[in-house]
């Protein structure tokens, strides 16, 4: 099973983790709880077709923004 990863530097709390296709439909979305510094794993990723996705990762009112080739 292959993994993602993201590291979050200095937050703490529930990470709300969200993938979006290239045309902008949500398609996956979970909630995580990190410390500072940790890095994130975001699975269940298996059945998304190969692709390119914008994953956002809020920890309260901090947003990150990663792309994802898959």
């Amino acid at each position: 099973r292959r993994q993602r990863q993201m590291c979050i530097r200095d937050r703490s709390g529930r990470a709300m983790v969200s993938m979006y296709s290239a045309a902008g439909t949500l398609v996956h979305q979970t909630a995580y709880m990190v410390d500072g510094g940790a890095t994130l794993y975001i699975s269940g990723l298996e059945g998304l077709p190969k692709g390119a996705y914008m994953v956002v990762v809020e920890v309260g009112t901090t947003k990150f923004v990663k792309k994802l080739l898959k």
